[in-house]
Protein backbone atom coordinates (compact mmCIF):
# COMPACT_ATOMS: atom_id res chain seq x y z
CA UNK A 1 0.00 0.00 0.00
CA UNK A 2 1.47 3.35 -0.99
CA UNK A 3 1.39 6.45 1.18
CA UNK A 4 -0.07 9.54 -0.49
CA UNK A 5 1.69 12.82 0.30
CA UNK A 6 -0.24 15.86 1.51
CA UNK A 7 0.37 17.64 -1.81
CA UNK A 8 -0.93 14.64 -3.77
CA UNK A 9 -4.00 14.32 -1.55
CA UNK A 10 -4.91 17.98 -2.15
CA UNK A 11 -4.42 17.65 -5.91
CA UNK A 12 -6.61 14.54 -5.99
CA UNK A 13 -9.30 16.20 -3.86
CA UNK A 14 -9.39 19.23 -6.17
CA UNK A 15 -9.61 17.08 -9.28
CA UNK A 16 -12.60 15.28 -7.75
CA UNK A 17 -14.35 18.63 -7.10
CA UNK A 18 -13.36 20.32 -10.37
CA UNK A 19 -15.77 18.63 -12.85
CA UNK A 20 -18.66 20.74 -11.58
CA UNK A 21 -16.65 23.83 -12.59
CA UNK A 22 -15.75 22.68 -16.10
CA UNK A 23 -18.52 24.61 -17.90
CA UNK A 24 -17.17 27.82 -16.31
CA UNK A 25 -13.44 27.22 -16.59
CA UNK A 26 -11.49 29.15 -19.21
CA UNK A 27 -8.13 27.80 -18.06
CA UNK A 28 -6.75 25.54 -15.34
CA UNK A 29 -3.07 25.00 -14.78
CA UNK A 30 -1.45 22.64 -12.28
CA UNK A 31 2.23 23.05 -11.45
CA UNK A 32 4.23 20.83 -9.14
CA UNK A 33 7.83 21.03 -7.99
CA UNK A 34 9.79 17.95 -9.09
CA UNK A 35 10.48 16.97 -5.47
CA UNK A 36 6.76 17.10 -4.65
CA UNK A 37 7.18 19.67 -1.88
CA UNK A 38 4.85 22.28 -3.40
CA UNK A 39 2.07 22.55 -5.98
CA UNK A 40 -0.09 25.34 -7.34
CA UNK A 41 -3.39 25.22 -9.16
CA UNK A 42 -4.56 28.26 -11.09
CA UNK A 43 -8.18 28.41 -12.22
CA UNK A 44 -9.67 31.11 -14.42
CA UNK A 45 -13.35 31.70 -15.12
CA UNK A 46 -14.99 34.72 -16.74
CA UNK A 47 -15.47 36.29 -13.28
CA UNK A 48 -12.60 34.99 -11.16
CA UNK A 49 -8.98 33.92 -11.05
CA UNK A 50 -8.28 31.51 -8.21
CA UNK A 51 -5.02 30.24 -6.81
CA UNK A 52 -4.55 27.15 -4.69
CA UNK A 53 -1.10 26.77 -3.13
CA UNK A 54 -0.14 23.67 -1.20
CA UNK A 55 3.06 22.83 0.64
CA UNK A 56 4.07 19.45 2.00
CA UNK A 57 5.89 21.09 4.90
CA UNK A 58 3.41 21.73 7.72
CA UNK A 59 0.52 20.55 5.48
CA UNK A 60 -0.22 24.12 4.35
CA UNK A 61 -3.09 24.92 1.98
CA UNK A 62 -3.85 28.49 0.89
CA UNK A 63 -6.73 29.51 -1.34
CA UNK A 64 -7.08 32.96 -2.85
CA UNK A 65 -9.59 34.37 -5.31
CA UNK A 66 -9.45 37.53 -7.44
CA UNK A 67 -12.66 39.00 -8.79
CA UNK A 68 -11.74 40.16 -12.28
CA UNK A 69 -14.18 43.08 -12.67
CA UNK A 70 -13.30 44.78 -9.36
CA UNK A 71 -9.69 43.56 -9.04
CA UNK A 72 -10.56 42.67 -5.44
CA UNK A 73 -8.65 39.69 -4.08
CA UNK A 74 -9.49 37.69 -1.02
CA UNK A 75 -7.63 35.00 0.87
CA UNK A 76 -10.27 32.40 1.65
CA UNK A 77 -8.01 30.16 3.72
CA UNK A 78 -4.36 29.98 4.72
CA UNK A 79 -2.07 27.88 6.83
CA UNK A 80 -1.87 24.33 8.06
CA UNK A 81 -4.74 21.89 7.69
CA UNK A 82 -5.85 19.51 10.41
CA UNK A 83 -6.69 16.54 8.26
CA UNK A 84 -8.48 15.71 5.03
CA UNK A 85 -11.82 17.09 6.22
CA UNK A 86 -10.34 20.59 6.51
CA UNK A 87 -8.75 20.21 3.06
CA UNK A 88 -12.16 19.38 1.60
CA UNK A 89 -13.84 22.27 3.42
CA UNK A 90 -11.30 24.77 2.06
CA UNK A 91 -11.51 23.44 -1.49
CA UNK A 92 -15.33 23.32 -1.41
CA UNK A 93 -15.45 26.93 -0.18
CA UNK A 94 -13.30 27.99 -3.14
CA UNK A 95 -15.39 25.93 -5.56
CA UNK A 96 -18.56 27.56 -4.22
CA UNK A 97 -17.14 31.04 -4.82
CA UNK A 98 -16.18 30.12 -8.38
CA UNK A 99 -19.70 28.77 -8.93
CA UNK A 100 -21.13 32.04 -7.67
CA UNK A 101 -22.71 30.54 -4.53
CA UNK A 102 -20.72 32.74 -2.14
CA UNK A 103 -19.75 35.63 -4.39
Amino acid sequence: MSHQSFVESVLCAWLELAPELLPLVIAMNIKRLPDGSKATIEVETSRYVALIEVWEHAACLDTTVLRIDTKEDKALAAGSCNGQQEVLERLRALRDVLLGHNA
